[in-house]
């Protein structure tokens, strides 16, 4: 990782601006400010298939999209998920930078079941239902203590799909000072929670959920595209 590090050391001076230096602790922000650039270095490298050796033996996307794309058709047959409407391809304008040999560039909603957000609910006091609101969604996890509960009397007005599900990602679409917040739900009761319409819920279909988490972010100003 070192070798990748300094050999694209190009990548890291041009995300660099000069900080202010007023202030007390000084050292601590210039300390810290460093290390988020680091780390952001690591992801970009990561992203673009450059922190570690490509092994030209891997499967190559392709093949995983079209398992996605056969599982898709199976579970549309199914009644299990919508079909959904296609979009358009990637043109060379959208593509920030040239990929791996094997790799490809997908929405992406290519490898995701399902993509909505939550729906805004009417609350209660007491119910069977919790609803996943922006400040239940933390960097580190989720904070369900702040979530409230769905008038048990509404539920029949929710889809199946929009009870949300082992792996599901939730992601902070509006909320100031919680936007863009995005974390894993790891586990889950069937038919125990729901998401509130300022979360967008992604689930991605044979796709490890947390790649799409680490991910996502850097993408955060095209959402629909992610590298495979």
């Amino acid at each position: 990782m070192v070798d990748a590090i300094t050999e694209n050391l190009d990548l890291w001076s041009s995300a660099i601006f000069n900080k202010s230096t007023a202030g007390r602790g000084t050292s601590d922000k210039q300390t810290a400010y460093g290390i988020k650039k680091l780390r952001e270095l690591i992801l970009e490298l990561a992203v673009r298939g450059k922190l570690v050796p490509q092994d030209p033996n891997d499967e190559p996307a392709s093949v995983l999209l079209e398992k996605i794309a056969v599982e898709k058709e199976r579970l549309v047959k199914e009644g299990k998920i919508k079909k959904q409407n296609p979009l358009p391809e990637i043109n060379d304008d959208e593509k920030s930078f040239g990929l791996p040999s094997g790799w490809e560039w997908v929405r992406l909603q290519d490898v995701s079941a399902y993509i909505q957000r939550g729906k805004g609910p009417k609350y209660a006091d007491q119910g069977q239902v919790r609803v996943i609101s922006q400040k239940c969604i933390q960097w580190n996890g989720f904070d369900l203590l702040q979530a409230k509960y769905v008038d048990d009397d509404s539920i029949t007005s929710y889809q199946p799909e929009r009870f949300l599900v082992e792996n599901d990602l939730l992601w902070n679409s509006t909320g100031t000072g919680t936007v863009g917040r995005i974390n894993v739900l790891a586990k889950v009761k069937p038919n125990s929670l729901v998401a509130d319409s300022h979360v967008t819920v992604i689930r991605p279909l044979n796709i490890n959920s947390n790649f799409i988490l680490w991910a996502l972010p850097y993408f955060a100003e095209k959402p629909l595209h992610v590298v495979l």
